[in-house]
């Protein structure tokens, strides 16, 4: 059974449309955790009416230096031996440890047609700049941010009178169809990351 390993600090809305889409096309992969930097996450809610084993790691700064959440962050993932880390609005840095110790085993989802507009608020760049067309990017996960090769694309117009909740809305409805469909093809062997770069079979 291919693993599965979601990472989250939210409401989760993308880890339950992977979750939905695996359940409904039974495909030979399972989440096998959620991990998560907020006890209070709503996505680990879901995760346990599902029956699928919950962990948070937490950044508390009055009481640890951030060396030490990266150290506890990659020992919880690395112990559930994952053949995928999915992020799934999670909302802290990988650490190097973990990225190279899973170099192509970790995805994330952008809302902005990368290499444009990286980092936070996205989707405001996006506003800033004028552009005609915004989306959202699913990529190989590396050190730097945003920065790891782009697996799909989905493109939506950035229409007049946008806001930067009305756009987010609309690109969001696209990341919960892609993102499905690029975990499967990696769960399905038919895209890897291989020098560097996305190779499709």
């Amino acid at each position: 059974m291919f693993r599965i390993v979601v990472l989250l600090s939210g409401r989760g809305s993308n880890f339950r449309a992977i979750f939905e889409d695996l359940k409904e096309r039974n495909a030979l992969a399972q989440v096998v955790g959620v991990v998560s930097d907020k006890s209070s996450a709503e996505g680990l809610k879901f995760a346990e009416a599902n029956q699928i084993p919950c962990f948070v790691v937490e950044r508390k700064v009055q009481e640890q230096s951030q060396k030490i959440f990266f150290e506890k962050l990659t020992c919880t993932v690395l112990d559930l031996k994952p053949d995928l880390v999915v992020l799934a609005g999670f909302m802290r840095l990988i650490p190097t440890e973990l990225v190279d110790a899973l170099l192509g085993k970790i995805i994330n989802i952008h809302p902005s047609l990368l290499p444009a507009f990286k980092g936070l608020k996205a989707q405001q760049q996006a506003l800033t700049a004028g552009v005609s067309q915004s989306g959202c990017s699913v990529h190989f996960v590396v050190s730097e941010v945003d920065s790891g090769a782009v697996i799909a694309q989905a493109s939506v117009p950035v229409l007049p009178g946008d806001t930067e909740q009305s756009l987010s809305s609309r690109i969001l409805l696209e990341e919960h169809k892609l993102y499905p469909k690029v975990v499967r093809l990696i769960v399905e062997s038919k895209v890897r990351l291989e020098n560097g770069a996305v190779v499709t079979e």
